[in-house]
C-alpha cells in the first residue's frame, strides 16, 4: 500500500466523518423542534450536482478497474469515494425547519430568543440569521428556494414577533 494512497483514504474518510457528523447533528437537533413545523427544501446547486457525479463516476471506474486488476487499494479508495458521494448527497438534501419555537438550519437549532435579526438575499436566495447564544454572536447563512422566501419570512414574523 502506497503511503500517498493511505493519506488519500484517510482524508476522504475524514470528510465522510464530517458529513456524517453534520447529518447526526441535524437529526439530534430536530428533536428540539416543537409545535407547528414547516419544512423547506434547500436548492441543489450545479456545483453540488457536478461534485456528486464526479465522485460517483470516479468511484465506479476505480471499483471496476480495481476489481479487474485485483487491486484492493483501488477498490477501497473507490468505496470511500462512493460513500463520500452518498453522505454528501444526504447532507445537501437536509431540510430547513421553521417551527413555533425556532429554526433548524445548517444542522443547528436556534430558538427565537437566540435569533436577533434575520434577512434574505433575494438575488442569491440566502437566509441570513444573526444568532446570539452562550458562544457569542454568529451569523448563519443557508440557501433557500426563492419561492419559499416570503413564506419563511411570514412564519418567522408570526412565531418570533406574534404578527
Amino acid at each position: 500500500m502506497n503511503s500517498l494512497d493511505s493519506v488519500i483514504i484517510v482524508l476522504y474518510g475524514l470528510i465522510v466523518a464530517f458529513f456524517l457528523y453534520r447529518i447526526v447533528k441535524h437529526i439530534l437537533a430536530k428533536k428540539n423542534i416543537e409545535g407547528e413545523v414547516r419544512a423547506f427544501k434547500k436548492p441543489t446547486s450545479s456545483f453540488e450536482i457536478i461534485l456528486i457525479v464526479i465522485l460517483v463516476i470516479t468511484g465506479g471506474v476505480n471499483v471496476y478497474y480495481g476489481y479487474k486488476q485485483g487491486n484492493n487499494q483501488s477498490i477501497l479508495t473507490a468505496l470511500v469515494m462512493l460513500l463520500l458521494a452518498l453522505v454528501f448527497y444526504i447532507s445537501s438534501r437536509l431540510n430547513i425547519y421553521v417551527a413555533e419555537n425556532g429554526i433548524l438550519a445548517n444542522s443547528k437549532f436556534s430558538s427565537y430568543k437566540q435569533i436577533k435579526k434575520w434577512g434574505f438575499d433575494t438575488d442569491s436566495g440566502d437566509i441570513v440569521i444573526l444568532v446570539k447564544d452562550k458562544m457569542g454572536e454568529s451569523r448563519e447563512s443557508t440557501k433557500v428556494r426563492k419561492e419559499d422566501i416570503e413564506e419563511i419570512n411570514t412564519l418567522i414574523r408570526r412565531y418570533k414577533l406574534g404578527k
